[in-house]
């Protein structure tokens, strides 16, 4: 119904997602002020019905504001008729060795304690307080191992190209999701990553491994399967990943590129401006080169670290 006005029925002999076609218009026209309901200092982060409320505190006041803000947020929840569901709400301060989290009380959704959590989510990501990505690692890690068995128990040990689809569909999917944000990890994380395309590859082949191969400590097998299938790492995945929108930032075509996390750091070494590019939110222009010269400088940075690594590439010679 719209305008008081119903629309003949019409037989849909094609399956369609559950709901309205003009659900999703709805609900955008909807929320359109949302982004008006909090404080000028406070961000909202949204994607369909997920929303994401930060403030930098530091101070008692901040505290104070951030809390007004989820009474104005909970106040037009109510207006427009949606509903929170409180096991979905949380939240989470980051925590470094200049900084500490300003004590306070517990903030409140409608009258409700909001947990605090040493971690979060955001559309899929986790981040953690020490601004690390360990425990997005570790969720990535044990999904894509849970799908893997569920690969392994239905097809036997051969090549084949249904293997092959399972495994780019929800496998690596998996591995790839948001990788432009979370690809600054250490080797240590990225070789748990590595290892579960290595399990794969090692699914496929025709023979069995004996003996010390089973384990393939130093990855040789792993680079040899991979030349085979002609596959690249998934750390130079994730590198290749971020430079098409590092593109879109430079060029100001970028939804958000405002609150990309980046800060020139003078006399700072390479892998501290890598670290940085992602931890402090700054306004830059949108016609600049800093934001490509400091993701090509995290690339180059990351790239030759993870070449010296003995596990990710042979040696010359």
């Amino acid at each position: 119904m719209v305008d008081g006005f119903f629309s003949g029925e019409r037989e849909v002999k094609s399956a369609v997602p559950q709901g309205s076609i003009l659900g999703p218009v709805l609900f955008t026209v909807a929320v359109n002020g949302l982004s008006g309901v909090v404080s000028r200092n406070s961000k909202l982060l949204q994607y369909a019905d997920d929303i994401v409320l930060h403030r930098k505190v530091n101070s008692e006041e901040d505290c104070l504001a951030m809390q007004k803000d989820l009474d104005s947020l909970a106040n037009w929840c109510e207006e427009v008729g949606l509903k929170s569901t409180q096991k979905s709400l949380s939240i989470s301060g980051s925590l470094t060795r200049r900084t500490r989290l300003i004590p306070t009380k517990s903030y409140n959704f409608n009258g409700e304690a909001i947990p605090t959590e040493a971690k979060a989510e955001c559309l899929g990501v986790t981040f953690s307080r020490r601004l690390d990505w360990t425990g997005q690692v570790d969720k990535v890690v044990a999904k894509c191992r849970r799908r893997l068995y569920a690969i392994k128990a239905f097809f036997p040990r051969r090549f084949g190209m249904v293997k092959q689809l399972l495994y780019k569909s929800i496998v690596r999917s998996v591995l790839d999701y948001a990788l432009s944000s979370w690809h600054s990890t250490g080797k240590g994380l990225q070789k748990k990553l590595e290892n579960i395309q290595k399990k794969f590859l090692q699914t496929i082949r025709l023979g069995c491994l004996e003996g010390d191969e089973r384990h393939d400590v130093d990855f040789a097998q792993y680079r040899e399967h991979l030349a085979e299938m002609e596959w690249h790492p998934l750390w130079q995945r994730r590198l290749e990943g971020i430079l098409p929108n590092a593109f879109k930032i430079w060029k100001g075509i970028f939804a958000g590129d405002e609150l990309i996390m980046k800060r020139d750091m003078p006399g700072r070494t390479a892998r501290s401006r890598s670290k940085e590019f992602l931890l402090s939110p700054v306004s830059f222009a949108s016609a600049s080169c800093k934001l490509l010269d400091s993701t090509a400088t995290s690339f180059t940075y990351v790239a030759a670290e993870t070449l010296k690594d003995p596990v990710f590439c042979s040696s010359p010679g």
